[in-house]
């Protein structure tokens, strides 16, 4: 354990305020920030909240302190390196516990050979007979608590060991109040009885030691604290265990168990490849059919939890081999102001992939790519938002020199922006970055920019200035300003933006003048607490659920059309309080177009939160709000939205008739999202649901290969006469031809007919239609797994901007890869 360091009083004051602002979160959140941008509050409020339990595990197996602390600060260590593979937070503390026990139960038998070989005599300071008795009693309750299992372990130590009530361990485990409390008595009556063959009596006795193991948890020191925060930031950041500043015996305690929990893990996968070729697929299925017994359902789980580990291993390799092929696109002499900022684009979509998987070497690299692809190219209408997008991404993995460098090259580009309106978009992402850095000073300069511009007469058009007045709360609210935010909207410092523009005032009398003032006014709130919703960042202020349900009672005060309302539902749902927004959204008629929406983040929310039965009924109220939506042309996305969300809790047989509801008018998603599910179904072992699902997606392709070819554009598919010019009628029945070739490419890439896609995408004679005809091909390639095909396809494409046109979709699909959880685990019930 290392000793006093200077200052240690002042950063334990600086303590009471940093952890205080973290406190009220859960430990999924705390995890979530430290493992996403190595958050010191974060860590350090982790240890506050499991440290005297972590310290009191140590204490009892080894009867040495300084060996003990040495524990202590390894085990954290651990977590430190295995933070960002700890999926569920709620068991936090009992994972602690095991891993605790585990660097105890090593440095005791350290000390013993060590005692062996030298014969120093330390006999002779051994504690006296009582406490070592004392000291062996409550050793095996730990020893007997590790053995339970997991879901009558989790309560017991959450209650016993760490002091929770029965309700907070309720609400930490996501399980109903008598759940927990019928498995902590089924958990006490099983340490009954194997304390009582151990030579222990019970009831009583056992309730005295578990007693006596809560009240050793006493608070830990403040320096053994301060040491063991400061070599966590240095593991964090990347350093070696061995150059953290611990002690040697910490840091190969902390070593030798990384190692034994590597080897586990190796074992896993052998198993793994054994069981793929033939049992899993008969384990799953049985499981997911919930005929498998409990243990046939743990080693599914054991199997597909090291089959994913695997796979994000291969996802690196696959991430810097894009990254590569990326980096070596020309810049396109006829395309400047498209090819250059798809190029920066790509690589930050890239580099922030690499970051979600803790490859976050590789990410800054990435990013670094991103930075000379924008300094190779002119200042231009592009570049300062690339530059703010890139900035933020830099920001969120730490690398606060690159973040300056690419916020200064954008603010100069600013300097000669005479378009106020981009102008105002790119100082809010601007703003944003500068708070990641905890730059207030510039944040307040770019804000005082902004408000400039707000308040200006510039902006002569009324939707332009209400958009860039909501623009200004969003960067507020965004910098952490919600406070501010807020006032801006209650009490606005400049006229309220009119939703109409200036000419079409001038035809207004004064009655009609005054409507479109309150109607504006009514607007302005509205958008202005969505986008303070929209800005809230979770895990960031544990007062983030206060301020949504502010929000909410504002907008349903002011008689909120529902618009607003949904905003902040979806803010809810994404900070974790999912109670508050199905509270907000309760009264929702179900015709409106963005309720499904609304409802599939909810659900994705329960399900994440372990909640899936929920998840799972709310996904079907989002699938009858879509059947029930206005606007037919905009409900097929609802129903993509639905069957994702089915997709992830497992629930094929809804996503397939969400899917099916897209109508045959959208063929080309529909046989895309079908050959998806077909593949979740497979992974779950469901073979011949998995078979069923493809001859539906066949189906679908047949009818649509059936119809003539020439299909109607749509509105958002950029489209030009192949030299710049915007298309006339005369183009139109040529293009709608190529678009109709182009989407039976998509349909062939989908089904896997790569050389049909080609055919047809070759086909394709406009060179707009053509580049993104040609994407779809290993866009298929690199959703269903192969990205080196996807890669190579990619690299045989002639036009830099139809090669970066397929990177961006194949970063999605790797995207997808990344942050995915197999939809096989979610149809597994605990």
């Amino acid at each position: 354990m290392t000793g006093a360091q200077p200052g240690a009083d002042t950063r334990r004051m600086d303590r009471l305020f940093t952890v205080g602002t973290v406190a009220g979160l859960s430990d999924g959140e705390l995890l979530g920030r430290f493992a996403g941008r190595s958050d010191e509050a974060a860590f350090e409020a982790l240890a506050t909240r499991h440290g005297p339990m972590v310290l009191g595990v140590c204490r009892r197996i080894l009867d040495d302190g300084h060996a003990a602390e040495d524990a202590f600060q390894a085990t954290f260590l651990v977590l430190v390196k295995r933070s960002g593979s700890l999926r569920d937070g709620g068991r936090l503390g009992p994972w602690l516990h095991g891993v605790a026990r585990r660097v105890a139960l090593r440095a005791r038998a350290r000390a013993v050979r060590r005692r062996d070989v030298e014969r120093s005599g330390l006999d002779t300071l051994a504690a006296p007979e009582a406490d070592r008795e004392r000291a062996e009693r409550l050793a095996v309750i730990d020893e007997e608590v590790g053995r339970l299992p997991e879901r009558y372990r989790s309560p017991l130590i959450l209650c016993y060991f760490e002091g929770l009530t029965h309700e907070e361990a309720a609400r930490q485990l996501g399980c109903p109040l008598g759940t927990v409390r019928s498995r902590i008595a089924r958990a006490r009556d099983r340490l009954r009885d194997r304390l009582t063959r151990r030579g222990l009596v019970a009831p009583a006795t056992l309730l005295a030691v578990v007693t006596g193991a809560t009240a050793s948890a006493a608070p830990v020191p403040p320096l053994l604290f301060d040491a063991t925060s400061r070599a966590a930031m240095h593991v964090a950041s990347g350093q070696a265990i061995s150059a953290a500043g611990v002690s040697t015996s910490a840091a190969e305690l902390a070593g030798e168990v990384l190692r034994m929990m590597l080897i586990h893990k190796l074992k896993v996968t052998a198993v793994v490849l054994v069981l793929m070729g033939t049992t899993l697929g008969g384990v799953a299925a049985a499981v997911c059919r919930g005929s498998g017994p409990p243990s046939l359902i743990k080693v599914a789980r054991t199997v597909q939890a090291a089959a994913k580990a695997q796979a994000q291993g291969d996802l690196k390799t696959q991430l810097d081999a894009a990254v590569k092929a990326v980096v070596a696109v020309p810049a396109d002499p006829n395309e400047p102001n498209n090819t250059m900022p798809n190029k920066i684009f790509n690589l930050i979509q890239l580099g922030t992939i690499q970051a979600s998987i803790k490859d976050v070497a590789s990410a800054r690299l990435t990013l670094r790519h991103a930075y000379q692809a924008a300094e190779a190219i002119p200042k231009n209408s592009y570049r300062p938002g690339a530059l703010a997008r890139l900035a933020r991404a830099q920001a969120a993995i730490g690398d606060a020199e690159g973040t300056r460098a690419s916020l200064r090259m954008a603010m100069k580009d600013l300097e000669e922006d005479r378009n106020e309106f981009i102008k105002a978009y790119d100082l809010a992402a601007i703003a944003s970055a500068q708070a990641m850095l905890h730059d207030e000073e510039a944040v307040g300069r770019t804000l005082g920019q902004l408000r400039e511009i707000v308040t200006s007469a510039k902006l002569t058009r009324g939707p332009d200035r209400l958009s860039v007045s909501q623009q200004f709360i969003w960067s507020t609210a965004r910098a952490g300003r919600l406070g501010d935010a807020l006032k801006l909207v209650d009490d606005p410092p400049f006229p309220v933006p009119l939703v109409l523009d200036e000419d079409r005032l001038k035809d207004l009398d004064a009655n009609g003048l005054e409507a479109i003032k309150r109607e504006s006014a009514r607007i302005y709130k509205f958008t202005g607490w969505s986008a303070i919703a929209e800005a809230i960042v979770p895990g960031r202020n544990p007062d983030d659920r206060k301020m949504l349900r502010q929000l909410h009672d504002r907008a349903k005060a002011l008689g909120d059309d529902g618009r607003g309302r949904r905003q902040i539902a979806m803010a809810q749902a994404r900070v974790g309080d999912i109670d508050g927004a199905l509270e907000t959204i309760e009264n929702e008629p179900r015709g409106y177009d963005s309720l499904a929406n609304v409802l599939s983040t909810i659900a994705e929310a329960q399900i994440e939160a372990g909640r899936r039965d929920a998840g799972v009924a709310t996904l079907k109220r989002a699938y009858e709000a879509a059947v029930a939506a206005q606007f037919n042309e905009y409900k097929y996305v609802q129903f993509q939205h639905v069957a994702l969300g089915q997709m992830k809790a497992g629930d094929f047989a809804g996503a397939v008739r969400s899917v099916e509801a897209m109508g045959s008018n959208h063929a080309t998603d529909q046989v895309s999202y079908l050959m998806q599910i077909a593949r979740h179904q497979e992974k779950a072992g469901d073979a011949d649901g998995a078979a069923q699902t493809r001859a539906r997606a066949r189906a679908v392709a047949e009818a649509r290969r059936k119809e003539p070819v020439e299909q109607t554009i749509p509105a958002n598919l950029m489209v030009t006469d192949g030299k710049g010019n915007e298309i006339n009628d005369k183009h139109m029945p040529a293009l709608r031809e190529d678009y109709g070739r182009g989407q039976l490419a998509q349909i062939a890439a989908a089904l896997g007919e790569r050389d049909e896609a080609r055919r047809l995408a070759d086909q394709v004679r406009n060179p707009d239609l053509k580049r993104w005809a040609q994407a779809e091909v290993p866009a298929s390639l690199a959703a269903s797994g192969d990205v080196a095909g996807a890669l190579e396809a990619t690299n045989r494409l002639e036009s830099p901007q139809a090669r970066l046109q397929a990177f961006s979709r194949i970063a999605s699909a790797l995207a997808n890869r990344a942050n995915a959880t197999d939809a096989s685990i979610r149809s597994i019930r605990p």
